[in-house]
C-alpha cells in the first residue's frame, strides 16, 4: 500500500531541526498523510520528543548520517569502484 507522505528538507540549514519545525510540519499534514523531515544536520532532543509524542501523528526524522546510510542502502547517487590491492609475495 502507498502512504501519502509530505517531506520537508533542511539542506544546508544553519540550525538543527527543532520541535517547532516538527509542529509546523504536523500542522500542515492532512489526516491520511505521514510526515518526514530530512536534514543534513541533526535533530534536537525537543524535535525527537515532538516527533514521537504519544497521541500525535508521528513524524519520521532523517539526519545527515541517517541520510547517508539510506543512500548507500538504496544505491542512490552512489558509484562503486573496485580498486586492486597489491601486496608483496613473501
Amino acid at each position: 500500500t502507498s502512504i501519502p507522505t509530505v517531506l520537508r528538507s533542511r539542506r544546508g540549514a544553519k540550525d538543527n531541526v527543532d520541535g517547532g519545525a516538527i509542529r509546523d510540519l504536523r500542522g500542515a499534514l492532512r489526516v491520511e498523510e505521514h510526515g518526514v523531515v530530512i536534514t543534513t544536520r541533526h535533530s534536537t532532543k525537543d524535535a525527537v520528543t515532538e516527533a514521537t509524542a504519544s497521541g500525535k501523528t508521528p513524524i519520521s526524522l532523517v539526519d545527515g548520517p541517517g541520510l547517508v546510510d539510506l543512500l548507500l542502502e538504496r544505491g542512490i547517487g552512489i558509484q562503486t569502484r573496485f580498486v586492486p590491492i597489491r601486496r608483496l609475495d613473501t
